[in-house]
């Protein structure tokens, strides 16, 4: 189901990037000698700008992850201290950049002779960046890798690929699914149709339909990229209640390392099924309970018409949750309803679970409650 209606628990993994305990701030200084100049002189070059003693930026300019999936850049280095200098180590501010000294000079640890130089060429990894602003750093080290010898920062820009008209599908409240549609246009660079000549939009939530037009996309050139549209639509039998899907684009067949570059470039597509029945609440929370323990939640069922309620039929999925459901009368000026009942089991498994709930009415039409609940482990003694 999709993740908006049943408001899924995600879990998400926080990538911490580091390197190692010694990786610095990218504001760190070269270490300079007694004059006031760094220990490694960055030498003028095509695309190297030297800001300051020992510093530098690399500009990569405008780039894509098609093609070779990364973008490189390199900088010269001399010593010119007079002096014997150790270049004990280079290292990048994260692992999606590469930095590596060229193969044809010793690799460190060395010993740069006075006036000797050589050349590091950095790599970045554009396959796994999200398309914006590219600012990466490389630092050069000496013995210790405490301060720098040198400081080269990366720079430029990653462009999306495909752009989606419009940027979100908003279907608003619906209540007669079948006759709503709403058309998306994706614009495709050329480098990524060469890849994909047919072009095929998928859905997160399988309720949420996508189909191409009937007229197919023209080739792209280098001067116009790819047009291709689609028809965006709602299954007959979608849950009533707020919904929400991700539309992306299928990696093309043999590129799976275009898989994480083209995992950025989604849709949004949400909106609200109306339907004769209602349900408050709209999910079901348990909080944390004893693993041993049976517990009880309910929800309750309301109609908008008279004698939708007769043959509510309520089901939940997995073993570990009893549903029972009870009419209750109208009294006063509180309509009529039907109670459902949720008890959670004493056999069920400990941890975080994700269930649901589903409620249909003798049309048809459906309630899907999301149903969460913690089930904390016995504690061994």
């Amino acid at each position: 189901m999709s993740s908006y209606r049943t408001l899924s628990i995600v879990f998400v993994g926080i990538c911490l990037l580091a390197t190692s305990a010694l990786t610095l701030a990218d504001t760190s200084t070269p270490v300079r000698g007694a004059d006031g100049n760094a220990v490694l002189t960055v030498l003028p070059g095509a695309n190297v700008t030297v800001t300051a003693s020992g510093e530098a930026t690399v500009n990569l300019g405008t780039v894509t992850a098609l093609g070779a999936g990364n973008a490189t850049g390199s900088v010269t280095l001399r010593n010119d201290t007079g002096k014997p200098q150790l270049i004990g180590a280079v290292q990048a501010s994260c692992g999606c950049t590469t930095p590596e000294i060229s193969p044809d000079a010793d690799q460190p640890p060395f010993t740069l002779p006075p006036g000797g130089q050589f050349v590091l060429k950095s790599t970045v990894n554009l396959l796994n960046l999200m398309q914006g602003p590219i600012e990466k750093s490389v630092w050069v080290y000496g013995g210790v890798q405490n301060d720098p010898l040198a400081t080269i920062r990366l720079t430029g820009t990653l462009t999306g690929f495909a752009d989606f008209s419009p940027m979100a599908v908003d279907f608003g409240k619906v209540r007669d699914q079948s006759a709503h549609s709403e058309d998306v246009s994706v614009h495709v660079d050329p480098a990524l149709a060469a890849l994909a000549p047919t072009l095929t939009l998928v859905s997160s939530d399988p309720e949420i339909l996508v189909s191409p037009v009937p007229d197919e996309p023209k080739p792209a050139t280098v001067a116009q990229p790819l047009l291709a549209h689609f028809r965006v639509s709602l299954a007959t039998d979608i849950p009533i209640g707020l919904f929400s899907a991700t539309l992306s684009i299928a990696v093309p067949p043999g590129h799976p390392e275009l898989a994480n570059a083209l995992s950025s470039l989604t849709l949004q597509v949400y909106g609200e099924v109306l339907g004769n029945i209602s349900a408050q609440p709209a999910v079901i929370g348990y909080g944390a309970i004893d693993q041993g323990q049976e517990a009880e939640r309910s929800a309750t069922i309301y109609g908008d018409t008279p004698g939708v309620l007769d043959g509510i039929k309520a089901t939940a999925d997995g073993s570990y949750i009893a549903v029972a459901t009870k009419p209750v009368p109208a009294q006063g000026k509180r309509p009529a309803s039907v109670l459902v009942t949720c008890r959670l089991l004493k056999t069920a498994p400990p941890g975080a679970l994700v269930n649901k709930v589903t409620v249909t009415d003798k049309a048809g039409e459906r309630i899907v409650l999301p149903l969460y609940v913690f089930v904390a482990p016995k504690t061994r003694v």
